[in-house]
């Protein structure tokens, strides 16, 4: 029982090379025990000449040596579920950074008369070419998968049509199909509802809800854009606000606030007035050492330790490591991503922006970074959140600035009511 729990505590944990063979040692063999593997938020960051060695000591399969680096050596544990032996019969690998070549492995291990029944990949950059990969195994007659998740992988119509035949070729196990948060379009949703209307089908659920433009162009976020301002009356003593509290600074120097239980009387932080809710956007601008997030107002405000965004449960937060790459942390549960190649002081001190999209009843909480127009996706953490999010700052140096975003109006495009999803088929 230890040994199963351990394992399903993986979620979110920065695995090694040591951890990569010691999991894919226990998948290959007849006495492993385990059937559920969890690996959401998990992520692999080797040197590159470690690449040969990891080769040799797996065996990994001639096809796949081409193209290691872009698998990540994280990506060659679900290879060990190539074949029966295996006994796993559910694997996650949600936000894992997987790319679109990652999905030959997950071919392989569904046309290979894997015991897999349930398959989870979403929140990936498989992208449609991704799919293509993937369906020809689900496509396989060997096949028995019977649920698959690939919410928010940019899948588009193409990524459908895949779909849809691999569906028709066998049609026998999938029962479960999750899409949401991409963007099939209406001929997407068409091909795929015919799949789920056909008597010789097994699908019985399809989830394209969700499905917004946005997924697919960024840019589209805008439409989302809300206008935030600092909460006077939690900002803590060694902070300023200026420009209407739309810009927050550091300062040796104590202020003379008044009293008030909302205030943070340790940490250097504070939080927006508005109560998020529902979709939102906003974008921030800083220098030097800040967190960047959300939290609720049930967040402690004295003391220092279970007050601080960047290591309390009631906060998911984002910040600059100093050891070249970003840091996302909610509690004691932190996700590094390394950003090689930079002159990190030079990085640290110039003007940075970000961006934040929240979809709080999806649990969806999404960080892109900023490069003149273009938004780049960075991480996303995916909960479930039980109370109204404030946006919140911790400020130890320098400013940081509630940029204003231009609300984007757009016609609302609509798909007919038969394809709102979840879509469920009934016999």
């Amino acid at each position: 029982m230890l040994f199963r729990y351990v394992l399903h505590r993986l979620s979110g944990f920065s695995l090694n090379f040591r951890n990569c063979h010691i999991l894919t040692s226990i998948l290959q063999s007849k006495q492993s025990p385990l059937k559920v593997l969890d690996l959401t938020n998990c992520m692999y960051n080797h040197p590159k000449d470690d690449s040969g060695y990891y080769t040799r000591e797996l065996k990994i399969n001639e096809n796949y040596e081409d193209f290691i680096d872009e698998l990540t050596l994280l990506t060659v544990i679900p290879s060990a579920l190539i074949g029966p032996i295996c006994r796993l019969e559910q694997f996650s690998m949600p936000g894992c950074y997987l790319k679109n070549k990652c999905c030959q492995v997950f071919a392989s291990v569904l046309s290979s008369n894997s015991q897999l029944r349930q398959l989870d990949l979403s929140c990936n950059d498989l992208q449609d070419s991704g799919v293509q990969l993937l369906s020809v195994g689900l496509g396989s007659s060997k096949c028995s998968l019977e649920t698959l998740r690939l919410s928010c992988c940019g899948i588009t119509q193409e990524g459908c049509v895949f779909l849809a035949s691999a569906l028709k070729s066998n049609p026998s196990h999938l029962r479960e199909l999750d899409l949401s948060y991409n963007h099939p379009g209406v001929s997407g949703v068409k091909l795929l509802l015919e799949r789920l209307n056909d008597p010789e089908c097994s699908l019985e659920t399809l989830n394209v809800d969700h499905n917004e433009e946005h997924w697919v162009d960024p840019q589209l976020l805008n439409k989302y854009a809300c206008d935030l301002t600092f909460d006077p009356n939690t900002v803590n003593e060694n902070l300023l606000l200026s420009e209407c509290d739309r810009k927050v600074s550091y300062t040796q120097e104590k202020q003379s606030y008044p009293d008030h239980p909302e205030r943070f009387d340790q940490v250097k932080q504070v939080l927006c007035r508005e109560a998020l809710t529902g979709r939102c956007y906003w974008e921030v601008e800083w220098e030097s050492f800040v967190y960047i997030g959300v939290a609720y107002k049930s967040l402690p405000r004295k003391g220092h330790w279970d007050t601080a965004t960047y290591v309390s449960k009631k906060s998911w937060c984002f910040s600059i490591n100093s050891s070249n790459g970003y840091s996302f942390r909610h509690g004691l549960r932190e996700t590094f991503i390394p950003v090689p190649y930079i002159d990190v002081q030079a990085f640290l001190t110039r003007r940075k922006r970000l961006g934040l999209f929240l979809d709080w009843p999806a649990g969806i909480l999404s960080f892109y970074w900023l490069s003149g127009d273009k938004k780049t996706l960075i991480h996303t953490f995916h909960t479930t959140f039980s109370e109204p999010l404030y946006a919140a700052f911790s400020v130890y140096h320098g400013n940081l600035t509630l940029s204003r975003v231009v609300k984007l109006e757009m016609k609302t495009v609509s798909i007919s009511s038969s394809s709102i999803a979840p879509h469920h088929k009934f016999v």
